[in-house]
């Protein structure tokens, strides 16, 4: 969570603005609940429908997967045709930073959180012609985490739906193999400690 609150911080979306969140694993899922707390608007973007429909539950009001052409679709219809605001790259993947300007509006924003060692295939005219502004955020400061308890403190039966599966410590190995696996529609996954065997 405190993720999301940092990269809400760098984007400094204000009450009512939209912003896409591309991505809905567990960052990009934090990131849209921190934002709707915040009172923006969001359109959250994932491929897995499973995870566009945890979107909605955890605040965003619109979700939308498809081709390029589709997604720039949904957000030119869902913002009167201006392109969002803010565009928040949760994904890691390095195609998504090209999507994500042609996302965002002129003059907007687009943060990029998701991490990839590859490199972005894009034109990096597109930024002057546009105007964009792209910042980085990766770490969270003291009042990042204690902006991120605060939300957690909040929503936490939202939060817990978040949690697909739960291991105890012992079934480590398991937990593990969960989350490498994507057959498993894990989206985050609780290893505990003590209590009963799960």
């Amino acid at each position: 969570m405190s993720i999301a609150v940092h990269a809400l911080g760098r984007a400094g979306i204000p009450a009512g603005r939209q912003a896409v969140v591309l991505g809905a694993g567990p960052i990009g899922l934090a990131t849209a609940l921190a934002a709707t707390a915040a009172g923006a608007r969001v359109l959250a973007t994932d491929p897995v429908p499973a995870r566009r429909d945890l979107a909605l539950k955890v605040g965003a009001e619109n979700v939308a997967w498809g081709g390029d052409g589709e997604l720039l679709d949904a957000v030119l219809d869902w913002t009167a045709g201006q392109g969002a605001p803010t565009v928040i790259d949760t994904t890691g993947d390095p195609e998504a930073l090209a999507q994500a300007t042609r996302l965002v509006c002129s003059v907007g924003t687009v943060v990029v959180v998701g991490m990839s060692a590859a490199a972005a295939p894009l034109r990096s005219g597109v930024f002057p012609e546009k105007e964009i502004d792209v910042l980085g955020s990766s770490c969270a400061t003291a009042p990042d985490f204690r902006s991120a308890v605060a939300l957690v403190q909040a929503h936490r039966e939202t939060i817990a739906a978040l949690f697909s599966h739960r291991f105890p410590l012992t079934r480590a190995r398991e937990a593990i193999d969960c989350v490498a696996n994507p057959a498993a529609g894990a989206v985050k996954v609780l290893i505990t400690v003590g209590g009963p065997e799960l």
